[in-house]
């Protein structure tokens, strides 16, 4: 008979069937496996990996926050801006950002702003 080898840590089996061995695929973002697995464990709410192949989880950049891995260390984007994956983005025109507001919000009713990137109405 063949000898398979178990897949690795960041790994898991192509094939349900085949019981953690190989042939392996990487497993995806948001995904880790400690090795010799038959599928890929989802990181649990608020956490995700470092792109694919990856063995644990780490803390996911809160709403409003980025990194270029979308994971901590986190830094809070600008003032107008919004995180948009892992970078920062200008809000819409008719819209701003404040340093506390996670995200873009609607100008008032009466204000508008009329370019993007806009920390008030």
């Amino acid at each position: 008979g063949d000898c398979y080898s178990q897949c690795g840590a960041g790994t898991r089996s192509a094939s349900p069937s085949s019981g953690g061995l190989e042939p392996c695929v990487s497993c995806e973002r948001g995904k880790y496996s400690g090795g010799g697995e038959t599928f890929c464990e989802v990181c649990p709410e608020g956490f995700d990996t470092v792109g694919e192949n990856s063995t644990s989880c780490v803390r996911a950049c809160a709403e409003g926050f980025w990194s270029e891995t979308g994971a901590e260390p986190c830094l809070r984007c600008p003032l107008g801006q919004f995180r948009n994956s892992s970078a920062c983005s200008p809000c819409p025109a008719g819209t701003l950002s404040s340093m506390l507001s996670p995200a873009c919000l609607k100008c008032e009713p009466g204000f508008f702003s009329s370019s993007p990137g806009s920390s008030a109405c």
